[in-house]
């Protein structure tokens, strides 16, 4: 069904970066997201996103001077999650082995030892992995 004929009658326009992106996925909901553009759901778009770093006045109407200057921060970036999904998603065939779920957009691939317990080759490790049920996934953690 056609967002047209559900009611949607304006697009959403995101834009997403992935670090993690793999050329040689098997996952075809991957593929379709990689390759996906508005023209496949009959779509057409006039952009108004501004790629080029001015700030709108309305963004500028509504900025509040922050309290401080400066502030410091540490960002870490898990790399790899997806081939490590994809590797637990085989072992286990596609499914919860303790609740027989297939069902993969919720199905999470979960450490056995913590990602923040283990090293970098127990991370991606599909030995240390094990596909479960969101319900099970919280119980483990």
């Amino acid at each position: 069904m056609s967002l047209m004929k559900r009611g949607l009658k304006k697009p959403v326009h995101i834009l997403f970066q992935n670090i993690d992106y793999d050329d040689f996925t098997d996952n075809e909901n991957l593929v379709n997201v990689y390759r996906w553009k508005p023209s496949d759901a009959g779509m057409t778009t006039k952009s108004r996103i501004n790629r080029t770093g001015s700030i709108s006045d309305e963004r500028k109407r509504k900025y509040k001077k922050p309290g401080q200057t400066e502030r410091k921060g540490l960002v870490t970036s898990r790399v790899g999650q997806s081939y490590y999904r994809q590797q637990v998603i085989n072992k286990w065939n596609g499914k919860c082995p303790l609740s027989g779920i297939g069902v993969l957009p919720i199905l999470k691939s979960s450490h056995i030892v913590p990602w923040s317990e283990s090293n970098d080759e127990e991370r991606l490790d599909v030995d240390n992995g094990i596909l479960l049920s969101p319900n099970l996934d919280a119980l483990l953690d």
